[in-house]
C-alpha cells in the first residue's frame, strides 16, 4: 500500500481517568534486581483505560492505525492531558508533578501494547498539553494521531 493510498484523517482517542506518568525502575544496590513501583496500582488502572481507549476506537479508525503500521508512515500525535487541579493549588497552569514526558511516554508505550502503533519510533512530530480541567470537564487524555505531513 502507498502512503498515498492510506487515509490521512486523523485518529482521535479519548481516556478518561487520573493520568499517571510512566514510573522509572528502581535498582536494589543489594540484590541489583530492579523494579517498577505501583504500590496503589494507580498506574495500572489509568495503562488499562489508555488501552481500552483503542479497543473502543471504531472499527474504521483501528483499521486506519493498522492501514498506517502497514505503510509503514512516519506518524505525528498530539496528546491533551488533563488534571483535576488539587484544592492547594494557586498554579494558574498545571506546572506541577508529574512530568509531561512521563505522563506521554506512558500513553506511547499504551498505544503500542494496544497495537495503535506499530513502533512509537515511528513518532516524528508530538505536542503535548498539561493542563487543569475546566468546570464540569473529567480528567483524562485526549490523543490525536495521524500521519506526518511536513509544513510547506
Amino acid at each position: 500500500m502507498t502512503p498515498n493510498a492510506v487515509c490521512s484523517e486523523p485518529v482521535v482517542l479519548y481516556a478518561y481517568g487520573k493520568p499517571k506518568a510512566q514510573p522509572r525502575p528502581k535498582v536494589n544496590t543489594m540484590t541489583r534486581q530492579a523494579r517498577t513501583p505501583d504500590e496503589s496500582g494507580e498506574v495500572r488502572s489509568w495503562q488499562a483505560r489508555v488501552h481500552a481507549a483503542v479497543l473502543g476506537a471504531s472499527p474504521a479508525c483501528r483499521q486506519r492505525l493498522r492501514d498506517w503500521g502497514q505503510a509503514d508512515l512516519a506518524l505525528e500525535i498530539s496528546i491533551q492531558i488533563r488534571l483535576t487541579r488539587p484544592p492547594s493549588s494557586r498554579r494558574p497552569h498545571a506546572s506541577v508533578k508529574p512530568d509531561w514526558d512521563n505522563l506521554a511516554k506512558l500513553i506511547q508505550d499504551q498505544l503500542e501494547k494496544a497495537r495503535a502503533l506499530k513502533n512509537d519510533s515511528r513518532i516524528v512530530r508530538a505536542s503535548v498539553l498539561k493542563r487543569w480541567t475546566r468546570e464540569g470537564e473529567q480528567s483524562g487524555a485526549t490523543i490525536v494521531i495521524a500521519p506526518y505531513r511536513e509544513d510547506i
